[in-house]
Parts: C-alpha cells; structure tokens; sequence
C-alpha cells in the first residue's frame, strides 16, 4: 500500500513539474511578443519618413484635394456619378474610349483619381513605363509612415504588393501604381489623399488613434 502511495506522489510530482514548465515557456513566448510590440511601435514612431517625389508641375497628380469644378473645367461633365460606400461619389470619364478615369468627388474635393491611357498625364509616371525603369528613377519602400489628424500610421507592403501595387508618396498625396506582370510595365496609376488611403487600407495597416470612419 506504501508502494502506491509513493508511485502516486511521484506520478503527482512529475505531473505540476511538466505543467510548471509549459507555463513558463508560454509565459515567456507572450513576454517575446509583448517585446515585439512594443518595439515595432517604437519603430513607427522613431522611422524617417522616406523622401517624397517632387510634386509635378502638371497632370491629375495636382487635382487632389482640389475642388470638383476643375474636373469638369478640365474634362467636362463625367459619363455618370456612382455612388461608394466609403462617403464620396464616383465621376466616371470614358467618353472616347482611349482613356478611362474615375474620380472620387467628396464633400466637393476630389480626394482619389484612378486613371488608364496614354492620353492621360499621370506625370511622374507614364503608362506602359517599364518597372525597371520605375525602381531606376523612384526610391521603393516596403514600409510607408506617415501622420494624419494627429494619429499615426504605417502600411507594410509585402512582396507581392511591391510587385504588383508599390505605393509612392507625391507631395501631400500618394500614387498606387498598379504594374502588369505579364508586361512588366506600368499599366493604371492611382493619386489619393491620406485620409482616403487609410479608409481604402490596401496594405496591411498599423496605426496609433483612430481610423478615419471612427468617431473622436
């Protein structure tokens, strides 16, 4: 009887030993995590912002954040007006079929232009502009930081979003520059403002504050 007593307790004993250690080791990966964190939000904070490209002296990249009656000076009224669910409207320009553009009018600014056609001056870019070319006359950055409304963000690109959609910094707004892969050639680009860059939230997203559709 003795016998099993002991054979419990040691069975008993072994038992909260390994119990011990399992917490130990996952209280220890939480404390690596935790580390993680903080220093990634360390680093959004301490990261220089990339230099910006110089902001064109023409094309659809200076009708951000401009009022929607320069569209209609420059282009004339859209084919139709769609309505989105991120709070603007949708201008649609397709009328001769050699160009396509569609621009986000909100509360009367335009706050996103995505366009295709070489008729279009989507100045720094071009359309059908190669991607070697691209990486030879722009500094490509896979982590872009930046602050809005006093809140701070940062997107994470990953491989396949450097490839495909590499995100560039134009003055006060951005440009999504979207790449044919078949081609290797640049085949739309998109300008859009922060706050609309964020909604869209086309990058893995970090932040510190609020989103923009979140209340104050």
């Amino acid at each position: 009887e003795s016998l099993k007593i002991l054979g419990k307790t040691i069975l008993l004993a072994t038992i909260a030993f390994l119990f011990s250690i399992y917490l130990f080791d996952m209280e220890e990966k939480k404390d690596k995590r935790t580390g993680q964190m903080e220093r990634s939000s360390e680093n959004m904070v301490r990261n220089e912002p990339s230099e910006d490209i110089e902001v064109p002296s023409e094309g659809l990249a200076l009708l951000i954040g401009k009022e929607a009656s320069e569209l209609v000076s420059s282009f004339g009224e859209p084919s139709r007006k769609d309505p989105s669910s991120y709070g603007y409207e949708w201008w649609i320009y397709n009328q001769n079929g050699r160009a396509y553009m569609q621009a986000a009018v909100k509360e009367g600014k335009i706050v996103s232009l995505y366009a295709i056609g070489n008729e279009l001056n989507l100045s720094p870019f071009k359309i059908g502009q190669p991607v070697t070319e691209l990486h030879q006359d722009f500094q490509m950055e896979s982590t872009i930081d930046f602050e809005w409304d006093g809140n701070s963000y940062r997107f994470e690109l990953s491989e396949e979003d450097m490839g495909m959609k590499p995100l560039l910094k134009v003055g006060d707004a951005y440009a999504q520059v979207y790449i044919d892969k078949f081609e290797g050639t640049v085949s739309s680009v998109r300008f859009i403002d922060a706050e609309t860059l964020i909604a869209h939230r086309p990058y893995e997203l970090f932040y510190r504050g609020r989103l923009p559709d979140e209340k104050k």
